[in-house]
Protein backbone atom coordinates (compact mmCIF):
# COMPACT_ATOMS: atom_id res chain seq x y z
CA UNK A 1 0.00 0.00 0.00
CA UNK A 2 2.73 2.51 1.00
CA UNK A 3 4.85 1.93 -2.10
CA UNK A 4 1.86 2.33 -4.43
CA UNK A 5 0.65 5.52 -2.77
CA UNK A 6 4.12 7.02 -2.69
CA UNK A 7 4.69 6.39 -6.39
CA UNK A 8 1.20 7.61 -7.32
CA UNK A 9 1.59 10.87 -5.33
CA UNK A 10 5.01 11.55 -6.86
CA UNK A 11 3.76 10.88 -10.39
CA UNK A 12 0.67 13.06 -9.83
CA UNK A 13 2.98 15.86 -8.74
CA UNK A 14 4.97 15.35 -11.92
CA UNK A 15 8.41 15.22 -10.36
CA UNK A 16 11.27 12.80 -10.81
CA UNK A 17 12.58 10.51 -8.11
CA UNK A 18 15.79 12.52 -8.15
CA UNK A 19 14.03 15.84 -7.51
CA UNK A 20 11.82 14.44 -4.77
CA UNK A 21 14.71 12.68 -3.07
CA UNK A 22 16.68 15.92 -3.12
CA UNK A 23 13.74 17.88 -1.70
CA UNK A 24 13.30 15.53 1.27
CA UNK A 25 17.05 14.95 1.75
CA UNK A 26 17.33 11.24 0.94
CA UNK A 27 19.07 9.36 -1.86
CA UNK A 28 17.27 8.56 -5.09
CA UNK A 29 18.13 4.91 -4.49
CA UNK A 30 16.32 4.99 -1.14
CA UNK A 31 13.25 6.57 -2.71
CA UNK A 32 13.29 3.98 -5.48
CA UNK A 33 13.45 1.15 -2.95
CA UNK A 34 10.47 2.64 -1.07
CA UNK A 35 8.47 2.82 -4.29
CA UNK A 36 9.38 -0.76 -5.18
CA UNK A 37 8.40 -1.98 -1.71
CA UNK A 38 11.89 -3.31 -1.03
CA UNK A 39 12.43 -1.01 1.97
CA UNK A 40 10.28 1.08 4.25
CA UNK A 41 11.29 4.52 5.52
CA UNK A 42 12.03 5.26 9.14
CA UNK A 43 9.66 7.55 11.02
CA UNK A 44 11.63 10.71 10.24
CA UNK A 45 11.63 10.03 6.49
CA UNK A 46 7.97 9.00 6.56
CA UNK A 47 7.16 12.35 8.17
CA UNK A 48 9.16 14.22 5.51
CA UNK A 49 7.34 12.34 2.75
CA UNK A 50 3.95 13.09 4.32
CA UNK A 51 4.87 16.78 4.70
CA UNK A 52 6.15 16.94 1.13
CA UNK A 53 2.80 15.74 -0.23
CA UNK A 54 0.78 17.40 2.53
CA UNK A 55 -0.93 14.13 3.45
CA UNK A 56 -1.05 12.23 6.71
CA UNK A 57 1.31 9.36 7.42
CA UNK A 58 -1.86 7.30 8.00
CA UNK A 59 -2.85 7.96 4.38
CA UNK A 60 0.59 6.84 3.17
CA UNK A 61 0.40 3.69 5.31
CA UNK A 62 -3.10 2.83 4.12
CA UNK A 63 -4.87 3.48 7.42
CA UNK A 64 -7.06 6.17 5.87
CA UNK A 65 -8.21 6.55 2.30
CA UNK A 66 -9.35 10.15 1.96
CA UNK A 67 -7.24 13.14 0.99
CA UNK A 68 -8.73 16.55 1.75
CA UNK A 69 -7.93 19.18 -0.88
CA UNK A 70 -7.21 22.78 0.14
CA UNK A 71 -7.27 26.06 -1.72
CA UNK A 72 -3.78 26.69 -3.13
CA UNK A 73 -4.24 30.48 -3.08
CA UNK A 74 -4.91 30.44 0.67
CA UNK A 75 -1.84 28.28 1.15
CA UNK A 76 0.29 30.72 -0.86
CA UNK A 77 -0.88 33.60 1.36
CA UNK A 78 0.07 31.63 4.48
CA UNK A 79 3.54 30.93 3.07
CA UNK A 80 4.03 34.62 2.28
CA UNK A 81 3.06 35.59 5.82
CA UNK A 82 5.34 32.94 7.27
CA UNK A 83 8.29 34.21 5.23
CA UNK A 84 7.75 37.74 6.52
CA UNK A 85 7.88 36.78 10.20
CA UNK A 86 10.90 34.49 10.26
CA UNK A 87 13.58 35.99 12.50
CA UNK A 88 16.89 34.37 11.62
CA UNK A 89 19.07 36.57 13.81
CA UNK A 90 21.42 34.51 15.92
CA UNK A 91 20.95 31.36 13.87
CA UNK A 92 23.94 29.64 12.28
CA UNK A 93 24.19 29.68 8.49
CA UNK A 94 23.24 26.01 8.32
CA UNK A 95 19.92 26.68 10.09
CA UNK A 96 19.16 29.63 7.81
CA UNK A 97 19.88 27.44 4.78
CA UNK A 98 17.48 24.78 6.11
CA UNK A 99 14.76 27.43 6.52
CA UNK A 100 15.34 28.66 2.97
CA UNK A 101 15.23 25.07 1.64
CA UNK A 102 11.97 24.43 3.48
CA UNK A 103 10.43 27.61 2.07
CA UNK A 104 11.43 26.48 -1.43
CA UNK A 105 9.84 23.08 -0.74
CA UNK A 106 6.62 24.82 0.29
CA UNK A 107 6.68 26.98 -2.82
CA UNK A 108 7.00 23.85 -4.98
CA UNK A 109 4.16 22.18 -3.12
CA UNK A 110 1.78 25.11 -3.47
CA UNK A 111 2.63 26.32 -6.94
CA UNK A 112 -0.37 27.92 -8.71
CA UNK A 113 -2.58 25.56 -10.67
CA UNK A 114 -1.49 22.49 -8.73
CA UNK A 115 -4.01 20.57 -6.66
CA UNK A 116 -2.80 20.41 -3.07
CA UNK A 117 -3.62 18.01 -0.30
CA UNK A 118 -4.15 18.41 3.41
CA UNK A 119 -4.18 15.98 6.31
Amino acid sequence: MFSDRLRKLREEKGITQFDMAKAINISRTSLSSYELGVRTPDIDVLERIANFFNVSSDYLLGRENEIIHIDSQAAEIDITKACQIVDTSGLPEEAIKQIEDYIELLKMRYQPGRTTRKK
